[in-house]
């Protein structure tokens, strides 16, 4: 016979203290402004901008990623917003309280000891600063709000089931959730083996063949859902967000040894949360030195040296084989753009990162203790959550603006070739092209191979009347990127200066061959043909620049 799981209580006190923190917490973030990718994913995204955008969004491979809960929100947000960055900092900080809510109802559902002290670690947490302050990280946010809302519902399915009444709605309602949350980020793709490992894990009779049939039956369409679109999300990934850019080049065994690295680097950020980096130094691996694997093997030794611990060596061999499948679609194997930079990041272990926290919880709270050592472990709980608490302040604080955040990447890893190459955009936007050119030459000085810092430095130096020199940069830069389509049209720009007409014309035609919502090579086009005498045609491009100008 099955257990019955008790139907948990909470006050809604207890919800509303969880909100009241996260808001008052994450009051600096609410006047911070844009940082880096929220120009392609928000400000400059003509997706978000067009009436016809949400049609564009959810049909067709015009996004970067297939992500269209997120992208609607933001095109909802957009016809509100505009460019005032609070609001959607508002509604970032909103879903991230929403989510802390929901986070406490789960443990709350399973029996987890110390679950509302566990919702509020996550709360508070400063690994999470960056999923939060982070516009852009909107996407993780939907994800976990709606994956958390699929795993409340399925849970709450199963207790129903096992009482003896109908649960279909419940589980219809899962099965919803865990599709916009795939929809969102597939953050959660992993879900469905959790979801089985949930199901073995409550049983306390010795299963059988027809009760994991069942299991397996009930958890069937969550797979389907999520091999599908896992699938059309590494699609996007390949074709349209990374497409040419080579993200990684080392091959699986390295990439399975810096996957052990990974986990034990996130579990590392969630007991001990400092010295926190938006962009992390980028990791190699050498798999002809044993000290490379180590890190693999030691995680599954220490899975295997917990299996026949008893009951509670079992419990944490089960948090850590779940907290890895949670990490799973971010240790490596498959190539993600940001990998570009470095191989971690704070962001991809949201999700995750509840599993050692109420885990940790649980387990100090289930242990036996005298007055004393209550008194004890109160104080130390207290004293944690007072240090997470001052380390989410402090690390709010570099989300203020773009050059605050990358100054502050720079100081933790001053080999970040994309910091001084971002920075450097800062100060270009800002008309100070000395410390432009300083930036954009160290990018170079790290990173000779990237493409975008020269194409970048041709363009400060084609600004500044250096054309020789202008040219020789966005050459570099399109030999390493032929597609570029900022390069090709400042390339055109010098050709057109030197008289070369029809040979500009081909290289702005390209640009709009590669992007057709390009505005700039349409307008460079136009003044070509203007010249050449061809002004019907001018005039079209003319037209088409100035359609794509106010669509933003």
């Amino acid at each position: 016979m099955k257990t019955q799981v008790p139907i948990p209580h909470g006050s809604w006190s207890a919800a509303l203290a969880l909100v009241a923190v996260v808001l008052l917490l994450y009051l600096p973030s609410m006047t911070s402004g844009f940082v880096w990718d929220d120009d392609d994913t928000l400000t400059a995204n003509p997706l978000v901008h067009a009436p016809d955008g949400l049609r564009r969004i959810w049909l067709t491979t015009d996004p970067a990623d297939y992500f269209p809960v997120h992208y609607s929100s933001l095109w909802l947000e957009w016809r509100v917003w505009k460019m005032n960055a609070a609001g959607y900092h508002v509604t970032n900080v909103l879903l991230h309280a929403g989510i802390c809510v929901l986070l406490w109802r789960i443990f709350l559902r399973m029996n987890v000891r110390g679950a509302w002290f566990a919702a509020l670690l996550f709360a508070i947490h400063p690994v999470n600063v960056e999923s939060v302050t982070w516009i852009t990280q909107r996407k993780n946010l939907l994800g976990m709000l709606f994956g958390c809302a699929a795993a409340l519902s399925y849970l709450r399915c199963r207790q129903v089931e096992d009482g003896g009444r109908s649960h279909t709605g419940y589980y219809v309602l899962a099965l919803a959730a865990f599709a916009l949350s795939l929809l969102s980020k597939p953050i959660f793709a992993t879900l469905p083996v959790l979801m089985l490992i949930w199901e073995v894990a409550r049983e306390e009779r010795p299963r059988t063949i027809r009760s994991l049939t069942g299991h397996g039956l009930r958890s069937l369409p969550f797979f389907v859902l999520s091999l599908g679109l896992s699938l059309v999300t590494i699609w996007y990934q390949y074709n349209r967000a990374i497409s040419e850019i080579v993200v990684r080049e080392d091959t699986f065994p390295a990439r399975l040894a810096l996957a052990g690295r990974a986990v034990w680097f996130y579990l590392g950020k969630a007991f001990l949360p400092f010295n926190l980096t938006f962009i992390y130094p980028r990791w190699e691996a050498d798999t002809g030195r044993a000290a490379t694997w180590l890190p693999l093997v030691l995680l599954i030794v220490v899975f295997a040296a917990l299996l026949p611990v008893g009951r509670r060596g079992r419990l944490v061999a089960m948090l850590l084989a779940s907290y890895v499948l949670l990490l799973l679609p971010v240790l490596g194997f498959f190539n993600i753009y940001f990998m570009a930079y470095s191989l971690v990041a704070d962001h991809w272990q949201y999700a995750a990162l509840p599993i050692p926290l109420a885990g940790a919880i649980a387990l100090v709270a289930g242990s036996p203790k005298s007055n004393r050592s209550r008194l004890f472990t109160q104080g130390a709980a207290a004293g944690v959550a007072f240090v997470l608490l001052a380390l989410t302040l402090s690390a709010q604080q570099k989300y203020r603006d773009s050059e605050t955040l990358w100054k502050d990447t720079l100081k933790r890893n001053p080999a970040a070739w994309i910091a001084h190459n971002n920075l450097a955009g800062v100060y270009s936007s800002r008309g100070d092209p000395q410390r432009t050119e300083y930036h954009l030459r160290e990018a170079l000085r790290l990173q000779p191979d990237q493409a975008d810092p020269w194409l970048n430095l041709g363009m400060i130096l084609l600004q500044s009347g250096r054309i020789e020199e202008a040219e020789t940069s966005l050459q570099r830069g399109l030999d390493l990127k032929p597609d570029a389509v900022m390069g090709l049209n400042n390339m055109g720009v010098i050709l057109f200066r030197r008289g070369e007409f029809e040979a500009a014309a081909n290289l702005f035609r390209r640009a709009i061959e590669i992007d057709p919502d390009y505005a700039h090579s349409h307008e460079s086009l136009a003044k070509v043909l203007d010249h050449l005498g061809r002004k019907d045609e001018a005039e079209q491009h003319f037209e088409t620049a100035r359609r794509l100008h106010n669509r933003r």
